[in-house]
């Protein structure tokens, strides 16, 4: 039986007479031939393209087979082929010529590509199953023709009579040299070889933007329902847009004329607001601990902080001096008060300064409050301070489409944290890349070598950040990375635009807030202290559509029971109440 490729004729091939002469061939052939059907060629010499109905490759030789099924009819130079639902074809070219041209095609193709199919043959044979073709004359050859009178033989007859015709008139001699099975599939392999392409990552990320950028579109949406409500909390999980959503709000207030402050507690996060808000004169972005430090310089009254932690000046001391700094200059400084990333900020103390800030203060000013209380990873959260909040009676959102993560990186977020994927995702996306190291030079080199992937994929070294809950010197990334191209820059560091030419590193708190194409997560060796889950959490959901982590070998066991745990999660949310 012969090999055939395709193993079936395609189901909705109209040609009955293709279909029963493909299994007529099948069996008719052994397992030394190789059957091409519906082959297409390019390199037609009058053509720009036609197709071949079978393509048989074995030991002797390479055969086109024209197949003509229906009726068949010649009339003024013009042949008609008619089939069985009366639909004519008109063509100039009669059968053997079609054959002819397709062989001719095939042998100018393999020539130079297998030498050995010089000495061997490549031709062409005709098929009409359906009927007797006893039409003689100068263009048909009746010794290459196969029709109804052949059908009580076996088809491997037909082939023997098809190649010792072709090898005596090319070569002189019906004697035939095999051509080896080797030779034979590498012709195949020439003619029709296997592949398997991916879409490039290039290209991943191009569809998962245009995806993202749609439901991030949607999901403005519910900035419209906030215009009637002075005062608003916005809850959503990682990913729902709450910054970009911050962004739109604060430039459509600013743009009725009002004073609008947009504060957040990251650094980094603030620069990327504020570049955000670049046109709007009347908006401004503050990075609070910033705010409240200069606050307090240019009023003076640096020399009353006393000696104390930072963590205690910032929850204590400097949140009180401000708060007096700012009742002498005159409440009410701006009009309308929107903070992103709230679960960092609130606190009894910062509240206080947004009371003195706001004209109308918390319980009847005009607010909007973003947050998660899920990436508190500052510990930010203060009951008493989601009371003076919920006391204004602010409305209630609460934010379900992931537009920043695909599906991958969101259920990997909701594995590692322990979290429940409340959000509803949509847009699929590459696989999270994962791989354990036993050393600190191991995973220099595995990180080194996966930027270089994403490198050769095309993806820009600036969509690439590398994210560690410890600072760069303290990270294994401080040795350096090995033979990549491109240097990397703590963000954490630099004040000005970096350039495109860099990869960028940050520590995962430093990073909250803000997103990145490629997210590369290092250093992973804790899974099971609450701090470490709430640095997943961030760190993971930063990656848009490409994330790889990197985890010590000692968490294994660790990783295994998270997967199992949230195995368990899904199954039990999969069960009927």
């Amino acid at each position: 039986m012969a090999r055939m490729i395709p193993s079936s004729p395609p189901i909705e091939n109209p040609s009955k007479a293709e279909n029963r002469l493909f299994y007529r061939i099948r069996d008719g052939l052994t397992d030394a031939w190789t059957v091409l059907h519906s082959l297409g060629l390019g390199n037609h010499r009058t053509k720009p393209w036609t197709e071949v109905d079978f393509v048989l490759i074995g030991p002797l030789g390479v055969y086109c087979i024209e197949v003509k099924g229906g009726r068949l009819s010649r009339h003024e130079g013009e042949w008609l082929f008619i089939d069985g639902h009366g639909e004519v074809d008109a063509k100039r070219e009669g059968p053997f010529e079609q054959a002819g041209g397709a062989s001719a095609a095939l042998y100018k193709y393999l020539y130079d590509k297998i030498p050995e199919v010089r000495t061997s043959v490549v031709s062409f044979g005709v098929a009409t199953p359906d009927f007797s073709f006893r039409i003689s004359g100068p263009d048909v050859i009746s010794e290459v023709l196969y029709d109804e009178r052949d059908a009580t033989q076996s088809f491997g007859a037909y082939v023997t009579r098809l190649a010792a015709y072709w090898h005596g008139r090319l070569h002189g001699s019906a004697s035939i040299t095999p051509l080896p099975a080797n030779i034979c599939e590498r012709i195949r392999e020439q003619i029709r070889p296997d592949f398997d392409l991916e879409p490039s990552l290039r290209s991943q990320m191009g569809v998962v933007r245009e995806e993202l950028l749609r439901l991030t579109n949607e999901q403005y949406k519910v900035v419209d329902a906030l215009v009637d409500n002075p005062r608003v909390m916005i809850r959503g999980g990682p990913g729902t847009g709450k910054s970009l959503l911050a962004l739109r709000e604060a430039r459509r207030i600013s743009r009725e004329g009002a004073r609008v402050l947009l504060c957040c507690f990251n650094r980094q996060l603030a620069r990327h607001l504020a570049s955000g808000l670049a046109d709007c004169q009347s908006a401004t972005v503050l990075h609070l601990h910033g705010f409240m430090a200069e606050l307090v310089k240019e009023a003076g009254l640096s020399h009353r902080l006393p000696a104390a932690e930072p963590a205690d000046l910032f929850d204590v001391f400097y949140p009180d001096l401000c708060v007096e700094i700012l009742l002498e200059k005159g409440a009410g400084e701006y009009d309308a008060l929107i903070i992103d990333e709230g679960q960092d900020l609130l606190k009894e103390a910062y509240i206080d300064v947004f009371e003195a800030l706001l004209k109308g203060g918390i319980k009847s000013g005009l607010w909007r409050v973003f947050y998660d209380p899920n990436q508190d990873i500052y510990k930010g959260q203060q009951p008493k301070a989601l009371q003076a909040l919920d006391g204004a009676h602010p409305a209630q959102f609460r934010l379900f489409t992931n537009c920043r993560n695909t599906q991958p990186i969101a259920i990997t977020t909701s594995l590692l944290a322990g979290t429940g994927c409340d959000e509803t995702l949509v847009v699929a996306g590459p696989e999270v890349k994962k791989q354990w190291y036993s050393t600190p030079s191991q995973q220099i080199r595995q990180i080194s070598n996966h930027i270089n992937y994403l490198l050769g994929a095309g993806i820009r070294p600036d969509e690439i950040t590398i994210l560690s809950r410890r600072r760069l010197q303290n990270s294994a990334l401080a040795l350096g990375l090995r033979d990549v191209p491109v240097p990397i820059v703590d963000i954490g560091h630099v004040t000005t635009k970096q350039s495109d030419k860099c990869l960028r590193f940050s520590t995962v708190a430093g990073f909250k807030g803000l997103e990145s194409e490629a997210i590369v997560l290092a250093d992973i060796d804790d899974l099971t202290s609450d701090e470490a889950r709430e640095i997943l959490y961030v760190g993971t959901s930063r990656a848009r559509v490409l994330l790889a982590l990197f985890f010590s070998a000692n968490v294994k066991g660790d990783y295994d029971l998270c997967a199992f745990r949230f195995g368990e999660k899904l199954a039990s949310a999969a069960e009927p109440a």
